[in-house]
């Protein structure tokens, strides 16, 4: 899904920026090859590996690390949308999937890889990290 930042006197809300996490997650294939990683006792998971993991890439995004805080965002459909979700999983969901993939030899080296260049400039980059937005008449 594609988001057009513009200038509004609308209400926004506070995760907002979870559309540009979800663009930036679409640009790194990870989605596929979580995917493709068969986790022990989950031959055919109601929630992909994508879905558990991209939905606690946006509550860490948010500051958040607790499972239990994925629980408001289980009926947020904007959250769904930004990270590109079918569902949101449970808390409990959410804790049981990442503890088994800490226990697979698979999990770590997928999501580990890099894709290209880093999205936020480093302190030691000669070359400043542009986000272009394009802004429309209100």
């Amino acid at each position: 899904m594609r988001f057009e930042i513009s200038e509004s006197d609308k209400v926004i809300t506070t995760h907002a920026g979870l559309s540009l996490v979800g663009e930036l997650l679409a640009k790194t294939q990870l989605k596929e090859r979580l995917n493709g990683i068969r986790l022990p006792g989950q031959t055919a998971p109601q929630l992909s590996n994508a879905e558990v993991a991209f939905s606690y890439i946006g509550l860490l995004c948010q500051g958040k690390s607790d499972f239990d805080h994925i629980e408001p965002f289980c009926r947020d459909k904007f959250y769904r949308l930004a990270l590109d979700l079918r569902e949101v999983p449970s808390s409990p969901t959410l804790r049981q999937r990442l503890d088994l993939a800490a226990d697979s030899a698979d999990w770590p080296t997928c999501s580990a890889r890099r894709v290209g260049r880093p999205a936020a400039p480093h302190a030691h980059d000669d070359q400043p990290c542009v986000l272009a937005l394009r802004r429309t008449g209100v």
